[in-house]
């Protein structure tokens, strides 16, 4: 509708995964290096994962306009099937010939014919499976007995897994393991990052041959925090706010319709852009000063007084600054936003609450705790530093001989001493739960969190555990096993200590307090 008003050549932000607007950042260079690089090693499995709407179809559908005419290629983009149908859509999808009601047995003769026929002639063959994360385990299975037909020097068959990262939890289970180790390449695409997401808008306004962008860069910072950096976010966005600077007969788009396009699509209200001029400096003086005042009792020496007498100049220097960054600093939302970035989720301001991180995977959990307890859950979280008349809200990022907090692109050390001084124990962390629920699970507990709590006992403590959703004393058992390996109170209840080192030990992608920055 607004094509012709603005002298476009077709829909700019379409949510298609269409090819010819793919925007090639740093990350999906190296996503495609990957997949190609699996495509040319001898065969087996490739994996790409990511979150709803970075590209990940888009990608694959790139990769297969890259292929040769000597490479037959099937595409499966409904996997919640059974064996049979599982066999008969590859079949399918290759041509490959059965009869009518054929069972499985003919099914796969079939498709190893035809995987032989086209490897004397020359060619290769790839399945690419499209929301791999809906396939079952028996399915899995089945992909990887595919792998098996194969001759002397490679595979017949290289199979290429598109899905979300809970593929990858699916994956490390034990009874997977051989298929997982048949795994040649594998990446997982983040969200764009903000220099990403404006050269993203502009590369698609090029494609349509756009003359004059409607989004000033204001306005593309706005986008850019509406929609935490997610492709398909960015298109949705950009296409509403198109058509409402057509209907209204403007050029340009205003940030006042970017906030009524994000009450349409229920993304929330922007940030304030009172805070995208502060830097960050001011707070690490915060901190240092505090550091200056409060944490040795045995009297300033001189480079102290100095470092005092700094503080207090840059305070009077930037006086409204520093009373701007007082209030930033102590606002936990702040904390909780680079918490999410942590996380690989760029969102924004105004939605870094809990009740978001549901959305996203995550569960989140406060309490108050002890500095041991911290360290053994070994997950990055937000703090709470009791300051002279103020509560400071930072990130807890390191934990050694000093501790490391972070705070926007800055990190300060701090002595151990000054922040047990400081700190009452109160924290919040993000964490991936086991699919199928996050709740406390003991003997008697029903459901698909308790099937999903033993297949992890099936990986983490090396047994085969037969598949079940009700816990039973087997279950309380093998809990209790895992508590005492991992030093936890052994009463055989998967509470939230000890789902914690659970899905800590099975996401070995995540962030981590000993790693650091």
């Amino acid at each position: 509708m607004y094509h012709d008003y603005f002298e476009m050549k077709g829909n700019p932000f379409s949510i298609a995964p269409n090819p010819d607007f793919l925007f090639i950042s740093e990350r999906h260079k190296e996503a495609l290096s990957h997949l190609q690089y699996g495509l040319n090693n001898t065969g087996g499995f490739i994996l790409l994962t990511g979150e709803v709407g970075t590209g990940k179809t888009t990608l694959a559908r790139t990769l297969l306009r890259s292929l040769d005419e000597q490479t037959k290629v099937a595409s499966l983009l409904n996997p919640q099937l059974s064996g049979t149908e599982l066999l008969a859509a590859v079949c399918d999808g290759f041509g490959a010939q059965y009869s009518p009601g054929a069972g499985m047995k003919e099914l796969t003769d079939s498709l190893q014919h035809f995987l032989s026929y086209n490897h004397q002639q020359g060619r290769s063959a790839m399945l690419l499976i499209d929301e791999a994360q809906q396939l079952s385990i028996d399915a899995l299975e089945l992909l990887r007995l595919l792998t098996n037909f194969e001759t002397d020097t490679q595979k017949l068959l290289r199979i290429v897994l598109v899905g979300q990262p809970e593929l990858n939890v699916m994956l490390r289970q034990r009874n997977l393991r051989q298929l997982a180790q048949r795994i040649t390449a594998r990446y997982q695409l983040l969200p764009f990052t903000l220099d990403e997401t404006t050269r993203y808008i502009h590369y698609r306004l090029q494609v349509v041959e756009c003359a004059s962008s409607p989004f000033s860069p204001s306005m593309i910072r706005q986008i850019y925090r509406l929609s935490g950096g997610i492709a398909r976010l960015i298109n949705l966005i950009c296409d509403r706010a198109l058509l409402g600077a057509y209907l209204s007969g403007r050029k340009t788009v205003s940030s006042s319709l970017l906030k009524q396009c994000a009450t349409e699509l229920e993304l929330g209200a922007p940030v304030r852009r009172t805070w995208e001029w502060l830097t960050w400096g001011p707070v690490i003086i915060l901190v240092v000063g505090a550091f200056i005042f409060g944490w040795t009792q045995a009297g300033p020496s001189k480079s102290q007084i100095k470092a005092k007498q700094q503080v207090k100049k840059s305070a009077l220097q930037n006086e409204q600054q520093w009373q701007q960054v007082v209030s930033l600093s102590g606002n936990p939302l702040i904390a909780r936003q680079l918490l999410f970035k942590l996380w690989g989720y760029q969102i924004p301001l105004s939605q870094a609450h809990c009740n978001l991180a549901s959305a996203v995977g995550l569960r989140c959990e406060r309490g108050q705790t002890t500095l041991e307890q911290l360290r053994a859950m070994n997950y990055p979280v937000v703090v709470r530093l009791s300051l002279p008349g103020k509560a400071l809200y930072v990130v807890l990022r390191h934990i050694g001989t000093e501790f490391t907090l972070w705070l926007g692109n800055y990190q300060v050390d701090v002595p151990s001493e000054w922040f047990k001084r400081h700190w009452q124990g109160h924290y919040l962390l993000l964490w991936r739960p086991l699919k199928g629920g996050s709740g406390v699970l003991k003997q008697g507990s029903q459901g698909a969190g308790v099937a999903e709590l033993v297949k992890a006992l099936s990986i983490l403590n090396g047994v085969e555990l037969k598949p079940q959703t009700e816990f039973t004393a087997l279950i309380k058992r093998q809990v209790m096993i895992f508590q005492k390996q991992h030093h936890l109170y052994p009463d055989g209840v998967a509470g939230i200590k000890t789902m914690l080192a659970i899905t800590r030990l099975l996401h070995v992608n995540q962030p981590s307090l000993q790693e650091g920055l």
